[in-house]
């Protein structure tokens, strides 16, 4: 997928850290057609509901809700959205926890514009059954079927 192909969909981004938010929002401001941003899970799961965003892109640890529960509210709310996970952990098991819950890609901070784009574009194509590998080099296999 193109990224002038990308200005149909419209995008979640969660993150406590605003330079973070700054710096991702300034990566793919031109390239998606709707941008949100939200300051942690909990915000993020409100505008959620509220947008029906058709990719979320969020930091896993923030304060009142973090990126894995609020990915497994999204998750039981619209089981198919994809859902990309960005920490600087790369525990594995934090990876293990991720693809549990169903995460479609994972990336690594700090984030590089091209790694991320070419993620968020796979992550968008309409096949979402088959496995995304993340910049880790470990293959998720999203589980649709919920």
């Amino acid at each position: 997928m193109e990224t002038k192909d990308l200005k149909q969909f419209s995008i979640l981004l969660v993150d406590d850290d605003e330079i973070v938010m700054t710096i991702i929002y300034s990566m793919i401001k031109d390239i998606f057609g709707i941008i949100y941003k939200a300051k942690d899970g909990l915000d993020g799961l409100k505008l959620f509901k509220d947008k029906k965003p058709d990719i979320v892109l969020s930091d896993i640890y923030m304060p009142n809700m973090d990126g894995f529960e609020m990915s497994q509210a999204i998750r039981e709310y619209s089981p198919k959205t994809p859902i990309i996970m960005a920490s600087v952990s790369y525990e594995h098991e934090t990876l293990l926890k991720a693809i549990d819950i169903g995460i479609t890609n994972y990336i690594t901070k700090p984030i590089k514009k091209d790694k991320l784009i070419d993620i968020l574009s796979k992550s968008l194509k309409s096949d979402h059954s088959k496995s995304y590998e993340s910049d880790t080099g470990i293959s998720f296999f999203p589980d649709r079927s919920k």
